[in-house]
């Protein structure tokens, strides 16, 4: 078939048909569309939570700009079209950190 893409079936390397390697490669697709999924999910449930923070009279000077910055950073991880399996979200200001 000419794929040059093999499988082993009972010991013995057989070359996959067409179907097979289209199956395979979107077998190895999913997950990652899946996870790609979930974290842009998340990091639009945390920006969600700090929709609040945007409006004219919550937060003011350092504040105000410590939660842009914390903000762009969500929206960054959700229009990135690949995600880094350890992706680290950032901390909301104001928050404490593990040490």
């Amino acid at each position: 078939m000419g794929t040059d893409v093999f499988k082993l079936v009972n010991g013995v390397l057989v070359e996959m048909s067409k179907e097979e390697l289209q199956r395979f490669e979107e077998s190895r697709i999913q997950p990652a569309e899946q996870r790609r999924k979930q974290v842009q999910g998340e990091a639009m449930r945390l920006m969600r939570l700090c929709d609040w923070t945007m409006l004219p009279d919550t937060t003011t000077g350092q504040a105000r700009a410590d939660w842009m910055q914390y903000r762009a950073s969500l929206r960054q991880i959700m229009n990135n079209p690949t995600v880094d399996p350890d992706v680290k979200f950032p901390v909301p200001p104001g928050s404490f950190t593990e040490v």
